[in-house]
């Protein structure tokens, strides 16, 4: 009789625990559901942060994403400029993307055009919402169509690539972002993007006898600044964002004609962006 009326409390204690645990268990399957009905908000998200955003020069979109100061106004910026860089702002697209801007015309738009996908990506994620979650899923997705983006990420660390794919192309993971606070950026305070690359900063000059040398584990671009496996002309530094002029031969003078000037980069994002330090 005495252990029957100590085992009635356990079993009810038990009982109400499994009710709260069923009744959760419930409330996230719904909320994933929920989550999951939502894929198509992006880019209705998308064209809402278009919307207040009309300049067309590059360069001046370029320097006030770096100085925006909230998630969507920096995602909008972000959006804005893979317009101006991206045909339809499409990622997918981007091995079709080719030349340069800037005053010295040194900094290659397709370098520009990964760079202000992963940042737009790293805001969205900030704002933390279902609908920027999944624009954040659609932006990269578009980019790992493309064979540049993919030989891009054959250079940098594989574990970082991983990382970053698992947690934007798994739907449960980029679930998790809903509530987990955890954010893209490698050094939040500095805006260092995902991959641990740098920002663009000034391309420096370098004699062809140092090819070899200083094209080793940097990203190689063609004459028309496009990502390439075959013959380099330039090299893209990915630890500290320098576009790197390795072969002399032939300079047409796109990219970096007159030697480490590069002060077109006005935002001061060059080289200030640690790259995941």
């Amino acid at each position: 009789m005495k252990r029957t009326k100590l085992l009635l409390p356990i079993l009810c204690i038990t009982a109400v625990l499994m009710i709260i645990t069923s009744a959760s268990f419930a409330g996230d399957k719904d909320d994933y559901i929920n989550f999951c009905l939502q894929k198509e908000s992006g880019q209705e998200l998308k064209k809402e942060l278009l919307s207040s955003q009309n300049s067309q020069d590059p360069q001046a979109v370029r320097d006030m994403v770096w100085s925006s100061s909230s998630a969507r106004e920096g995602a909008s910026r972000s959006l804005q400029l893979m317009e101006i860089l991206l045909p339809g702002g499409d990622t997918a697209r981007l091995d079709g993307v080719e030349g340069f801007i800037g005053t010295d015309e040194n900094l290659p738009k397709q370098v520009l055009a990964i760079e202000s996908s992963l940042a737009a990506i790293s805001f969205l994620v900030d704002i933390r919402e279902p609908d920027a979650l999944w624009l954040a899923h659609d932006i990269f997705e578009g980019l790992n169509q493309s064979t540049a983006f993919r030989d891009m990420a054959g250079v940098v660390d594989q574990g970082e690539y991983d990382q970053l794919s698992r947690t934007l192309t798994q739907t449960r993971d980029l679930f998790g972002l809903l509530s987990n606070n955890s954010t893209l950026w490698k050094d939040p305070q500095k805006r260092s993007l995902p991959l641990n690359l740098a920002r663009l900063g000034n391309p420096t000059d370098h004699e062809s006898s140092s090819v070899s040398k200083r094209t080793e584990g940097l990203v190689t671009l063609n004459k028309e600044g496009r990502i390439t496996r075959g013959n380099s002309y330039y090299g893209w530094d990915t630890g500290n964002g320098s576009i790197t002029r390795v072969n002399k031969t032939g300079a047409s003078g796109n990219g970096g004609n007159n030697s480490g000037s590069g002060g077109s980069d006005s935002s001061g994002s060059g080289g200030g962006a640690s790259g995941g330090s």
